[in-house]
């Protein structure tokens, strides 16, 4: 599909109002033009189910914040029938059909506890798959639902930090409205901040631990609020270009997570990186504190790892390029 935004804007890490609602809209019709597909790819094996699901599916309206469970039913249907997993393709046609109307678009942005439903459910299977993350030990990540108390204290931070990136960063504040319909916060370790093209527009966030987080709870969840919007930005431009030809050749060292990566996870830490550190230089300015000045000089630090490696040996489409290099502009911008 043709975007109206012209291509330095859309290809570029700077917030921006005008590409929001366009992106939004893009993946939303993808989303709908793919469930079609694989609906009709399965109505011999379920003819009544299909119907139904394309009944429910045609209410869908591409211009709104759509539930994040159909991209995750989406993968499901795309999973199961590539792997002849009938019962899967069959369990996903249920649910489709399941949710009620008034959950079907998220008008307003909605933060709540793990649910352990489908959505999380599948998130997991991506932690635990082999691109996740692991503890140094080689663990899994653990994530847990949070007690009362901790839900009442992490939406209470969240709810704050949202606030205070409205004030700081207007553009990036109206791309998380845009992009981002719920946020489900947990405890555990190893996994902070969790989103994937199987649920876009869901995060999954651990509330802080004990410590620097705990002690700076708005720079924690400004951080990776921040970077978890990014990844769902980008999740978007990818799907207009690939920016990346060789994402998935070789692993190299990581400016985040501390085993080698695909240049394609780098590419996406590249990205994130610069706009988080766009947000902990204006927090930082605002609040002028140290700590918050070497979150920022970390996050920059973090940064070029990751620029140098992406210029060193990814092959970049010329989008590609425009997106490194709006990256590198707007960390140079800042001191």
């Amino acid at each position: 599909m043709k975007l109206l935004t012209s291509e330095n804007e859309l290809y570029s890490a700077i917030p921006s109002e005008l590409r929001a609602e366009e992106l939004r809209g893009n993946m939303n019709r993808l989303l709908i033009s793919d469930l079609k597909k694989y609906l009709f790819a399965a109505k011999k094996l379920y003819p009544e189910m299909v119907d139904s699901a394309l009944g429910d599916i045609a209410k869908l309206d591409p211009s709104r914040r759509i539930n994040p469970m159909y991209f995750t039913l989406l993968w499901q249907l795309t999973y199961g029938q590539r792997e002849r997993n009938f019962g899967l393709v069959g369990s996903a046609l249920g649910k489709l059909c399941m949710i009620p109307d008034d959950q079907k678009h998220f008008d307003g942005f909605r933060h709540e506890n793990l649910q352990w439903d489908t959505l999380d459910n599948e998130i997991y299977a991506f932690l635990a798959g082999p691109d996740g993350p692991r503890s140094r030990e080689g663990n899994l990540p653990e994530i847990q639902k949070l007690t009362p108390s901790e839900l009442v204290a992490g939406e209470d931070w969240l709810t704050n930090s949202i606030e205070a990136m409205r004030v700081l960063d207007p553009q990036l504040a109206i791309e998380f409205d845009a992009f981002v319909a719920q946020i489900r916060l947990f405890k555990g370790h190893t996994a902070r901040g969790i989103t994937s093209p199987r649920c876009w527009g869901a995060i999954l966030l651990r509330v802080p631990d004990p410590g620097l987080e705990r002690d700076e709870p708005i720079m924690y969840f400004l951080d990776h609020v921040t970077h978890e919007t990014s990844h769902i930005l980008l999740h978007a431009i990818m799907a207009t270009d690939p920016l990346i030809m060789n994402g998935f050749e070789g692993r190299f060292s990581a400016p985040i997570r501390w085993d080698p990566r695909p240049l394609y996870g780098i590419f996406h830490a590249m990205f994130v990186l610069s706009r988080i550190s766009r947000m902990l230089h204006r927090y930082a300015l605002a609040e002028n504190r140290p700590a918050l000045f070497d979150a920022r000089d970390t996050a920059m630090k973090r940064f070029w790892h990751g620029y140098d490696t992406i210029t060193k040996n990814a092959n970049l489409t010329e989008a590609g390029v425009q997106v490194r290099e709006s990256c590198a502009n707007m960390v140079r911008g800042l001191v």
